[in-house]
């Protein structure tokens, strides 16, 4: 299953170009968590795509065109050369960085995603989600699949796993431990089977790519992430649960995901590891084992 990297990505570009394309000019800033990053793009009648990322004193030169349903190029400058994928989903932008290795080659395992808020102009605004909904400054504002978390519910959650979960909204697969903002790609793995908010919803990522797991449609970074361990991922509906196994809805297993992972060439890499800047849980895999990780616990899979 690794012949097709692109596959899905290719067939939404052959079957949304006909549709109409979000017009990216604009200013984005991204949410306290990623830092202060500052994306001002401006999109022309042809699709090609011009603009900077500036934060933290440095500045680089953006460039790229549309590829329906995201965008895509080059960012560069500070003697760095990266290529990018972005896209937006209603007034946010997610906005993956990918680095390039010793070969030119694109390196998905240290690509960084950031998500960024479109500013408002003077057009009228757009409705506000539902975390800024008006509430007492005392009640906290995390949304999970829909359903808002009790102060007494996140306070808990807070003390027991020694985290900070920002307000937001959210969504959760209790099956895997997957989460993400709401609608966004997976953000990050956490403990399975917790009892939070409501029920995981089809689009809780927004997804186009008729690709399911779990009920949830993916969204088309998380393909694309995918893709690059697996190969061609047909459209279907798929499970997946905690250790990794991963089958068609109804079936029996298929693989291992994380076996796969785990053998998978590494380019010289020991493991990989993400940590989450807005629970503080991070997590990956190094010489055949797999772990979750917070402040003062850890999870560990594998021999």
């Amino acid at each position: 299953m690794r012949k097709l990297i692109l596959f899905v990505f290719l067939f939404l570009m052959l079957t949304t170009s006909a549709l109409s394309i979000d017009n990216y000019t604009g200013t984005y800033v991204s949410a306290p968590e990623f830092g202060p990053v500052t994306v001002t793009l401006k999109q022309d009648a042809t699709g090609k795509i011009q603009g900077t990322m500036s934060g933290e004193g440095m500045k680089f030169r953006i460039r790229g065109a549309i590829r329906a349903p995201a965008i895509t190029g080059i960012v560069s400058g500070q003697g760095v050369k990266m290529n990018f994928m972005a896209q937006l989903q209603g007034t946010r932008l997610f906005f993956e960085l990918i680095e390039l290795d010793e070969y030119g080659r694109p390196d998905y395992d240290a690509a960084e995603t950031l998500i960024l808020q479109r500013q408002a102009h003077a057009a009228s605004p757009a409705p506000a989600p539902p975390t800024d909904t008006p509430r007492a400054a005392s009640d906290r504002a995390v949304v999970i699949n829909g359903t808002q978390l009790s102060k007494k519910q996140v306070n808990s959650l807070e003390q027991t796993y020694r985290i900070k979960i920002q307000d937001g909204a959210y969504w959760y697969d209790k099956t895997c431990g997957a989460w993400g903002l709401q609608g966004g790609p997976t953000a990050g793995f956490i403990l399975p089977n917790l009892d939070l908010g409501g029920p995981l919803k089809a689009d809780a990522s927004n997804g186009t790519t008729g690709v399911f797991a779990n009920g949830r449609q993916l969204h088309i970074y998380d393909v694309l992430a995918l893709q690059q361990l697996l190969g061609p991922i047909a459209p279907g509906r798929y499970w997946l649960d905690a250790q990794g196994n991963v089958g068609i809805e109804g079936g029996p297993m298929l693989f291992n995901i994380v076996r796969i992972a785990n053998a998978a060439p590494r380019r010289d890499r020991a493991g990989s590891t993400y940590r989450s800047n807005i629970t503080g849980i991070g997590g990956g895999s190094s010489g055949g084992t797999s772990y979750v990780m917070g402040k003062d616990w850890a999870v560990m899979v594998g021999p």
